[in-house]
């Protein structure tokens, strides 16, 4: 353990900044590129961000996993809102604003970049 380095702060502000990355497409063979954030549900559960309606779906969430939430309504709620909190650029809502949906292999692929960075997103590629 003598050789390990301190990470830097620089270094971790590399490494946790926003990031351009590959999602799966539209259903027309083009992937979707956007600009995303990392951002964890116990993050957003301690800063209160999660409204009060879907607080037991996300701690379903974090503590089963995509499959432990007890609905699939409810799933979809959380997988929305979180991709509502981890687009950058285009945002969540200019999506919506121009009429489009996110497809399920999207919602799921930006949850696990947000909660696993570029290694979650190795499943969709």
């Amino acid at each position: 353990m003598e050789n390990l380095k301190i990470t830097s702060i620089q270094e971790i502000r590399e490494r946790t900044a926003d990031a351009v990355v590959e999602l799966p497409g539209f259903g027309d063979g083009k992937p979707f590129v956007a600009r995303v954030k990392r951002l964890g549900l116990l993050e957003m559960a301690q800063s209160g961000s999660v409204p009060n309606e879907l607080l037991n779906a996300v701690s379903e969430l974090y503590t089963k996993g995509v499959g432990g939430v007890r609905g699939i309504k409810d799933n979809a709620k959380v997988l929305d809102y979180y991709a509502g909190r981890v687009l950058v650029e285009p945002s969540y809502e200019e999506i919506v604003e121009a009429g489009a949906a996110l497809t399920d292999r999207q919602l799921l692929a930006i949850y696990y970049y947000g909660i696993g960075g570029t290694e979650g997103l190795k499943a969709f590629r």
